[in-house]
């Protein structure tokens, strides 16, 4: 029986489903099915165990999430404040649970994300807030490469308004209007 905590044993495709997971954990039955068609029960019941297990907390970062991403009258301070700790509680969940725990490549995604958001000056506050808001936006959809462009962006001069447009106009949820505004308030 293959061990889901020994990650070399296990197909090269389930490790990309599972680093691609997503803030409604829609991937895991995927996961669980294609455990199952390959006569791994316990394995494929583990996971299913652990969809109904990360589906509560997920939909309420989701949820939150977008709430403060469309807020108008939340205090900027606040909304980077606020999503600032929705990606540390993310990145908590993904990197202490027993199953992406041991994937150390999706780990070091988060933890680079974090070094990066944490690189934006603190009296940049709109910045921070609207970048945060993207990387969230990223993150919680499983899109990590992107998260870590997104936020490259806002502190690599030479692809700032670039990438943040290009980011815009391939992933729908990311409002263009929110992508030029960051790239205006940092310059082109």
């Amino acid at each position: 029986m293959t061990s889901i905590s020994n990650i070399t044993e296990v197909p090269s495709d389930l490790i990309t489903l599972i680093g691609e997971f997503s803030a409604n954990v829609d991937f895991l039955p995927a996961v669980s099915e294609k455990l199952t068609k390959e006569g791994l029960d316990d394995e494929a019941k583990k996971i299913s165990t652990l969809a109904a297990e990360l589906a509560p907390g997920f939909a309420i970062a989701s949820l939150l999430q977008e709430e403060l991403a469309i807020s108008e009258d939340t205090d900027l301070q606040e909304k980077s404040t606020a999503l600032k700790d929705l990606v540390d509680k993310y990145t908590n969940i993904a990197v202490s649970h027993r199953l992406f725990g041991s994937l150390e490549r999706v780990k070091g995604i988060f933890e680079e994300i974090n070094r990066i958001i944490d690189t934006i000056p603190n009296n940049e506050i709109k910045l921070c807030a609207q970048s945060c808001i993207i990387a969230a936006r990223l993150i919680l959809s499983g899109n990590a490469q992107e998260a870590i462009e997104a936020a490259e962006a806002v502190v690599n001069p030479i692809s700032r308004s670039s990438t943040l447009r290009a980011i815009a106009e391939n992933y729908r949820e990311v409002d263009m209007e929110d992508a030029s505004g960051i790239a205006d308030l940092i310059g082109s």
